[in-house]
């Protein structure tokens, strides 16, 4: 199916069911944007998962055996010292993270709130192989942040298993009375078993955020806005529970591509955000074609990404590139095939392949005896890799950003399958390279694309500006209710 048709198919189906809270939190109801990996009502391979019903039964009882492993327990409202005006959801992807300062989304915000004087208080969503107690540990780690468990209160947990069991058997009996139309065959993929259980996690999370908000009694959520269902359905519990009292800040931090849809989706019924804060002049303008929004509540405060970092010419190698894979598995095996087919014809070049916080180095075959100009980073900074190379690899990611800001020449690598996941999409004539040529020389390439330099750079400064803290302090900070 069009990827139009599943966009038309999706918004209408959550339409529809928009007094059904469990059914809004369905992740792929809300597509996203067009990307090989990103999870699809009309994706083959989820269809197939789902074909069999016992096999995921079995694999979502042992889903919340492993859960109730983990913990019930979520928070001890009597550790509360303070009121906190402000209550900030971010995300860990990384254990090494939890000891910077700079939050990995929201860049030194914390700094600067306490520079205002606000009150504020980190929610992490745990998006680590490391669970919830074991990142506890590091209560050092841990002043004004709570890592947010993968479970709740058991009574929560019990509610959210009863709107489950409760959904997905009334809605797959019902089917069977409806036309065997288009839409409706399309509509029937959502009550499906994988498809349905993704409500789960995102209704927990939001539920944690809400307990949260009332502990502290905060005034204004401020959280990573990308389009996603929890996004929506965190919104959707605060302003049910408590109206217009407590402003809703969605945050456009990560790269958009031509195809994002869902970010740009007006709702209605109280799923959308009361501001959103953008990366840029760029994003910021795109929001405002959407109407999401009256356009005096789509501010720009710029990306902490937009910071160039001093370097020392001397300690370069200009045959150094760096490679840049998203936090995908089958993205990274793309990335990585490819560096090791042109490395073999460019030989006097260096390639440093950086993962994706997500990825787990030990799952990418390492068996680089054959492939002496390839190396893997080990670098906790991505800043020390920028430092050291000239150009940079990409697909997806939205680190070529901060690349480019501290002149490295960026180069997509185009899969051919038709659908471009280019961040710099608004980037006339961006350079790029096919996954399939792998007998390119490259020297000859980088010294004719790099003369596109600076007008790059001017474009990636439109859409990550430099930050500016004071729009989001005076025009939605001051104004706390």
């Amino acid at each position: 199916m069009k990827f139009t048709k599943i966009c038309f198919f999706s918004d209408l189906f959550l339409r529809e069911n928009k007094n059904n809270i469990f059914l809004n939190a369905i992740s792929s109801a809300h597509v996203i944007k067009k990307h090989p990996e990103l999870p699809s009502v009309n994706n083959k391979k989820n269809n197939k998962i789902n074909k069999n019903f016992s096999e995921n039964l079995k694999k979502t009882i042992i889903y919340f055996y492993n859960l109730i492993q983990e913990n019930f327990f979520f928070f001890n409202k009597k550790k509360i010292e303070l009121k906190k005006d402000v209550l900030i959801v971010s995300s860990l992807v990384n254990k090494n993270h939890l000891k910077n300062k700079k939050d990995f989304y929201f860049g030194d915000i914390s700094q600067s709130l306490k520079k205002k004087k606000e009150s504020h208080f980190f929610a992490l969503r745990n998006l680590t192989n490391f669970n919830y107690a074991e990142l506890s540990k590091n209560k050092k780690y841990l002043k004004n942040r709570l890592i947010l468990s993968r479970t709740f209160h058991i009574h929560s947990e019990l509610y959210l298993i009863a709107l489950f069991i409760i959904n997905f058997f009334c809605l797959n009996f019902l089917k069977f009375f409806k036309k065997n139309n288009n839409k409706n065959i399309f509509i029937s993929n959502f009550y499906k078993f994988n498809m349905m259980k993704t409500s789960l996690s995102n209704m927990r999370l939001a539920y944690q955020i809400l307990y949260l908000v009332k502990c502290f009694n905060s005034k204004i959520v401020l959280f990573t806005f990308e389009g996603h269902a929890w996004e929506r359905i965190l919104i959707k519990l605060i302003k049910k529970n408590f109206g217009n009292n407590v402003r809703l800040v969605g945050y456009q931090y990560s790269s958009l591509n031509k195809y994002s849809h869902s970010i740009f989706k007006k709702r209605g019924f109280d799923y959308d955000p009361d501001y959103i804060l953008t990366s840029g002049i760029l994003s910021k303008k795109m929001f405002e074609n959407s109407k999401i929004l009256n356009q005096k509540n789509i501010i720009n405060i710029g990306s902490f990404k937009n910071n160039r970092k001093k370097k020392n010419n001397s300690n370069k190698n200009l045959k150094n590139i760096l490679i840049l894979p998203e936090g995908f598995m089958s993205e990274t095996n793309l990335l990585f095939n490819y560096v090791k087919k042109i490395s073999k014809n460019n030989i006097n070049f260096n390639f440093i392949f950086r993962t994706h916080p997500l990825i787990n180095l030990k799952d990418i075959s390492k068996d680089l005896i054959n492939y002496k100009n390839i190396r893997f980073s080990y670098s906790s900074s991505l800043a020390t890799d920028i430092l050291k190379c000239e150009y940079v690899f990409y697909r997806g990611s939205s680190a070529v950003f901060e690349c480019i800001f501290n002149g490295i020449y960026p180069i997509y690598i185009d899969n051919n399958d038709g659908i471009n996941i280019d961040p710099l999409f608004f980037v006339k004539k961006n350079s790029k390279l096919y996954s399939n040529n792998g007998f390119i020389n490259l020297d000859s390439f980088l010294k004719n694309e790099k003369r596109k330099f600076y007008k790059v750079r001017n474009y990636v400064n439109k859409f990550y500006s430099k930050s500016n803290f004071d729009n989001f302090y005076y025009k939605v900070l001051k104004k706390k209710i």
